[in-house]
């Protein structure tokens, strides 16, 4: 009878066990189910941390800033008679007019290599001296992300450079240095290379750096690619792929010259194809070295006017030029006409525009044959006509 007690007893301890062990697993499975819906707190942190920063610095859309390049042809006395010149002239490359904003003409003409391949308006061409105004947009973004500005002296950076404690960053952008150098190199060099070899030959001509003096010298722009690379860290391709090209279709040299589609530029005769080393590109370090449609240009630089990629205070800044001069980064400024312009050519290639001060009128041709005299000549004719009431 004991015994039979015993074994009661030894079974009820037992169901006991198995309760409350069943028990605690159900409380920890229910501990876990709860933690599962709960939202991690370093995740939201870091969430929260991401939101601050994409609102500080832009992220990159699937929406480019210059989408909608398409053919156009609106009829109109400009428009019409500027396509009539351009036929009868045989002209290689692409037009495009604005006139408020409206895209009346975007066009391409003749033929884009010797395979037949003609223009479209999605050809890019060489942007040639008008990059030096990528490039300063580039520089008014390094230099506030590095807490510079333009009154730096090039000594910070270049302090064997002659007069370098004197010259300011500004005299740069400005040409007003004095700092010239007498070609580039024809050589196949790094960008670092390219740069060196400028600095290391660059000479300082009082005639033109006192007194805020004026003359062109793309050596200033190299020198200034210089700078970006010593902020930086980084290769003009780099900064060009972090600040401009998540938003605007624009090319590095790469780009540009390993595309099978790529125009070939020719000769006044249009037949015979220019012959153009590398070297032609590759060692014009931020004074010629993007590329792009007259489109894409257009919608960058009238961003650039009305304060979307830089701000409007620091457009100014750098396109504001010397007392009685009209040209700063990159730009000529226009008082006459309440306009800019710009103006490049490079290796048998074209480009060049005038676009009023508020960006929504505006007249673009990028070419690829040499024309004499310059398309620039056409550019600047039928903008006058196109500002008229």
């Amino acid at each position: 009878m004991k015994m039979r007690l015993n074994q009661s007893k030894q079974k009820k301890r037992r169901r006991q066990w198995l309760l409350v062990g069943f028990l605690g697993v159900l409380i920890v499975v229910l501990i876990l189910l709860v933690l599962s819906l709960r939202p991690d707190q370093k995740n939201t942190r870091h969430t929260s941390s991401a939101n601050q920063k994409s609102t500080v610095k832009l992220k990159p859309s699937n929406k480019f800033r210059d989408n909608g390049n398409q053919p156009t042809y609106v009829q109109g006395p400009v428009v019409n008679q500027l396509n009539q010149e351009l036929k009868r002239k045989g002209f290689k490359g692409t037009a495009l007019v604005i006139k408020d904003g409206h895209v009346l003409l975007n066009r391409a003409y003749g033929k884009s290599n010797q395979s037949g391949k003609q223009n479209t308006v999605t050809t890019t061409y060489p942007l040639a001296s008008i990059s030096k105004n990528i490039t300063g947009v580039l520089l008014v973004k390094v230099l506030h992300d590095h807490g510079y500005n333009f009154e730096t002296k090039v000594s910070e950076f270049y302090p064997n450079l002659p007069h370098a404690k004197s010259v300011t960053i500004k005299d740069l952008v400005d040409m007003t240095s004095g700092y010239m150098v007498n070609g580039f190199s024809t050589k196949n060099l790094s960008e670092a290379g390219y740069i060196n070899n400028v600095v290391q030959r660059a000479q300082y001509n009082p005639q033109y750096g006192e007194n805020g003096k004026w003359r062109y010298s793309a050596a200033n722009y190299i020198i200034v690619s210089g700078i970006l690379r010593k902020l930086t860290h980084k290769s003009y391709d780099d900064l060009l792929d972090e600040y401009i090209q998540p938003y605007y279709h624009i090319e590095n040299n790469v780009q540009f010259l390993s595309n099978k589609n790529r125009p070939v530029a020719y000769e006044t005769d249009g037949k015979h194809p220019v012959k153009a080393p590398k070297a032609a590109f590759y060692s014009e370090v931020g004074t010629g070295n993007s590329y792009a449609t007259p489109y894409t240009y257009y919608k960058l630089f009238d961003d650039e006017i009305n304060g979307k990629l830089i701000s409007k205070a620091q457009f100014t800044a750098l396109t504001h030029p010397v007392t009685g001069k009209t040209y700063a980064g990159g730009v000529y400024t226009l008082p006459s006409i309440n306009a800019y312009g710009g103006h490049g050519t490079q290796a048998g290639f074209e480009s060049s525009y005038r676009i009023s001060s508020d960006g929504k009128t505006g007249l673009f041709l990028f070419s690829n044959q040499k024309a004499e005299p310059e398309n620039e000549e056409i550019t600047f004719r039928y903008f006058n006509d196109l500002i008229k009431p």
